[in-house]
This record gives C-alpha cells, structure tokens and sequence, in this order.
C-alpha cells in the first residue's frame, strides 16, 4: 500500500487501450500517483520513481463492483456445501456422507431441481438417507426454499409451527417465512471466526473477477458489526447494508444505507414472486407480498427522516408497484433524489412503474446474469411466466427513460462475476433488449459508484479518481460479442497497488 508518509510511487502504464468509460473513448496510457490516477496520456512522465508498465496492447478498464452480494452466505457456501454443479441427488447425498463427520450441522447451498437428473425437490427421506440424526438444511438456488432432514425439522419445529410456508414441512420442505424464519435459526449458529473465514473466500473470488467493491448484504446487525471490523483487514472495498427494518439499529451502526434484500415478495423459482396475473405452470397462484402497506410505509418514511438511503427486493410487478406506492407516500420527491434510494431486481416492471422511478430518482440494481441462466424461451422465465419472458429484465427500456441501472450477481444466486452480468446484458434473450458494450459495463463501474454516492472519487479513471483498474487481454469493444463471458482478467489495481489473483 502506498504510504502517505513517503514520496508516492508513480506508474506509467503504456501503449494500451485505457476506457476511462465516461465517453467511451480511450487512451493509449495511464499516470497513476500514490493510490489516485494523475492523468490520461500524459505529455510528460519525468521524475523520480516512475515505474514504466508496457501494456503490449492490451485493456485497461476501471475495476468492478458488484452491487448485490449476500456477504457471508457466499463465502459460506464455499466453505459448506455448494451443490450448484451436481447432476443428480445422489450426488448431493455422496457430497454430504463424504464429510458427515466434520460438523454438527450440515448447511448446503444452490440446490436446483433443474439441474439434476430426478428433476425434482430434495425430500425428508432423501436427506434422511444420508443421516436422519445429524441436522441437514439445504436452501433452494434461489433462496427462497429449503429442504430438511428429520433432525433440522426436530430443532426448527417449536420456532416455525405456526407460520406461512410450513404446509409441506413433513415432507422437509420450507417455503415463505417459515423458510425465512429456519435459514435465519441455521445461520445465527456460525461463529465469528468462521465468518471471518467466509469473507477472506469472498474477497479472494471478488479479486479473482475484478473487483476491487462489494455491496455486501449482511442478514442481521451483529453480522454487519462483523463486517464493519473487518474493513481493516480487507483488500477490497465494502458497502454493506444491514437487513433490517428497524432503522435504529442501523443508526447505532453510523451507516448512512438500510436495507438490502429485505423481501417485499419472493422469487419466480419458488413461485412467490407478485404478480398481477397467475403463473404459468401454477394457475391461480399470483405469488404473494411479504409486508402490509402500513409497516411498508412506516420503514421508508422513518428511514429517509433519518437521511438513509433504502434498499428492497421486489421482482414482481405487483411488489415493484407495492414499493412505488408507499416510498412514494413517505418522502417527497427531493428527498428521495437525494438519498438515491435502490429496487433489488425489479425483473418485471411496467412502462408505468419506469415513468415512476424515474421521477423519483429510484435507482434498479438489477442482475443481468439472470437472463443468462434463466432467460429466453426455454428458460424458467418463460416456464414460470409464459411469453412474459420477452419483459423480463428490461434493460435497454429502462435506461430509455434514463434510469440509472447497477449490476449485481446476487451471488450466492449466481456467481460473482461481473464479466458475465456484462455479456449477458449484452446477449438479452429479447435482441430489443439489450445494451452496447459501454452501457453494460457502466452497470459495474461508473454506476455502482453513483449510487453508492462514491461518483467523486470512484468508478473511472478520470484524474483524481481512486486507481482501481483491471487489465485484458481482450478488448471488449471488438471482440465477438458471444465472447463476453470468457474474458480474463489478467491483472488487477486496488488503490494504486497491484494485487495477486489467485
């Protein structure tokens, strides 16, 4: 790390393609001092400790951020269980006999019934197969369900008994918020130094793909108060946000956001995302919403009075016009601009709610990467909604009515991979949907830093920014777009220094 003490090290990187992303255009050098950019092909160089990097033409980008992380939940599941690969479930119950032994609770991630040869949920007996002594809690890909052996049942049972979601528990499935309710009992039993742990896995990953910042969602305060002591140690930069709806306890944490993934409604996977019109391959079912309008509006308007900048997950329309409604009522207009508030996901809003956020200055933090997996017409979208595939995800409406748009993975979702959310924002399924290559990596560079309220020294390489930058091989703005998403990142630049990538 450059020192503020000494003489700051200056680095010439040379005879390349440097995109400042700003405009689009590029520059043949880069000047950096100490941990900030000095210029964009500077006429002069001269002076004492000037390091000369020749780039051999390759690219230098601003380095990413991705703007929607479920913190340590993503570097537990590389320490846990990670299933997002297997092929069938016995698989799954091999995976977990292989280390029985290792823990007192077993807790996996990324089941998907798609992905497996059965096709189908987990079951009680599955898991009890493996063990029905030892607890076994399995959560769904996308975070909204899980599967349970006979020994988690016995420890959640007298917590959960009377809440929504538990029709099926005898067969050792969770939905809704009794599935809310049972994740939040597994994850409060990990200890400190594994969480400590977790984060070194997801900063390792974060620099692996390019970035130097992570909007970290945490699900409970003493996992933010974790986080935040932590910040020291980390070579990346985190902005977390604490899911809670009780505004004082993140006033006691001195951060000036609140929110995160708190659910207005649930996912498309699980069918409980709102919608105005039922689901495809669940008649009469229209998902559900997670809040009353009352407590909605109570939390937006304590938490703007406060000055916080708020941020929730609606994916469907009905959730998205259940937030509208009621930011809208707690805060005026200024205010909102102001603080910038952020709608998690927002994957099916309509023409209506655009004009709306707009107005309110709403910023979408959107997955593209979504479209990727789950797009098109032989996707779960058109599984779960039909022909309303072709709205999902609208990316080139949106930035239509000039809407501010950031890119997230949501990983433990989908992985940590900002050059993937980019070719798939690129490669929409819908063709009248997608974006230019300098609109798609706006959303994890100049964007993130707007709405983190970071655009003065963050997110491109204009002089006087922070030297956060990345360098490819590959130019993305010439390479086949089909190609995005094999992009390597060859090196990285945190804060004037560069870092391994392991």
């Amino acid at each position: 790390m450059n020192s503020d003490n000494g003489p700051k090290i200056r680095t010439l990187l040379y005879n390349g393609r440097v995109y400042s992303l700003e405009d689009g255009t590029f520059h043949h050098s880069i000047l950096i001092s100490g941990e900030t950019v000095e210029a964009l092909d500077p006429s002069s160089h001269s002076g004492e400790g000037v390091q000369l990097i020749d780039l051999n033409g390759q690219t230098v980008l601003p380095a990413f951020t991705d703007c929607h992380v479920h913190f340590f939940e993503t570097g537990l599941k590389s320490l846990y269980l990670d299933f997002s690969r297997i092929q069938s479930i016995i698989e799954l119950q091999d995976m977990i006999t292989g280390i029985l032994d290792q823990r007192d609770i077993h807790q996996g991630w990324a089941y998907n019934p798609a992905n497996v040869i059965e096709n189908r949920e987990l079951t009680r007996e599955d898991l009890d197969r493996v063990s029905p002594r030892k607890p076994i809690f399995i959560r769904r890909v996308d975070g909204h369900s899980s599967y349970l052996n006979s020994a988690a049942i016995e420890m959640i049972a007298p917590f959960i008994f009377d809440w929504e979601g538990t029709d099926e528990m005898d067969n050792g499935i969770l939905r809704k918020t009794a599935h809310e309710k049972a994740d939040k009992y597994f994850l409060e039993r990990v200890n400190s130094s594994t969480l400590h742990e977790a984060a070194l896995m997801v900063q390792k990953e974060a620099i692996r793909k390019g970035c130097c910042c992570i909007h970290a969602f945490t699900p409970f305060p003493e996992w933010t108060r974790v986080l935040l002591g932590l910040q020291n140690e980390l070579i990346i930069q985190t902005v977390p946000f604490c899911h809670t709806l009780f505004v004082d306890e993140v006033v006691k944490l001195n951060l000036p956001r609140i929110g995160g993934c708190i659910l207005i409604d649930g996912s498309f996977g699980s069918h409980s995302a709102a919608l105005f019109k039922s689901y495809r391959d669940d008649p009469g079912n229209t998902g559900r919403l997670y809040l009353n309008d009352n407590e909605l509006e109570r939390f937006f308007k304590e938490a703007t009075e406060k000055g916080l900048q708020v941020a929730m997950h609606a994916i469907g329309p009905r959730a998205i016009q259940q937030y509208l409604d009621n930011i809208e009522k707690a805060a005026d207009l200024h205010t909102l601009k102001t603080l910038r508030p952020r709608l998690e996901h927002a994957e099916l809003p309509t023409p209506e709610h655009l004009k709306r956020v707009k107005k309110a200055g709403i910023i979408l933090s959107m997955q593209p990467a979504f479209e990727y997996y789950w797009g098109g017409p032989k996707g779960l979208y058109y599984k779960r909604l039909g022909n309303r595939w072709k709205h999902t995800n609208p990316f080139k409406t949106i930035l239509s009515h000039g809407i501010t748009i950031i890119g997230g993975s949501d990983s433990y979702v989908t992985p940590i991979d900002p050059l993937l959310g980019i070719h798939a924002a690129v490669n929409h399924p819908n063709p009248r949907e997608r974006l230019n290559v300098l609109e798609a990596l706006r959303l994890f560079t100049v964007n993130p830093a707007f709405a983190a309220h970071q655009e003065q020294y963050s997110g491109s390489l204009k002089p006087g920014q922070i030297a956060n930058l990345i360098i490819l091989k590959e130019d993305p703005f010439t390479i086949q777009y089909s190609n995005l998403k094999d992009l390597v990142v060859n090196k990285i630049m945190i804060r004037g220094v560069f870092r391994d990538i392991l």
